[in-house]
């Protein structure tokens, strides 16, 4: 094998779908900040409060469960951009869009 065969060769990753201790969280709260080099995923769950506002109640704070923050390389942005939007096109395809 040449240096240019080798050059041309690709790594593939294989992820295990069922890893040891893994868990599972939901989250419907999401959000991010970054610095130069790193973009933070924030995602927190809320839960409804199952009492109604009182009446004259100018605001009302719920409070969010942090479930995790993920940190990823800047560099890594644009794949997981292109990655949520081929799932997007192929969820609107088989359930339509999601409603607000």
């Amino acid at each position: 094998m040449t240096a240019s065969e080798s050059d041309q060769r690709k790594a593939r990753i294989v992820v295990n779908d069922e890893p040891e201790g893994e868990h599972r969280m939901y989250a419907n709260v999401f959000h991010v900040n970054h610095t130069p080099w790193d973009f933070a995923l924030h995602f927190s769950s809320v839960t409804i409060p199952v009492n109604p506002i009182p009446p004259n109640t100018p605001s009302l704070e719920i409070t969010a469960r942090k479930m995790a923050v993920v940190q990823v390389p800047a560099k890594l942005v644009p794949d997981i951009i292109r990655a949520l939007q081929e799932n997007l096109a192929t969820y609107n395809k088989l359930h339509g869009k999601p409603k607000e």
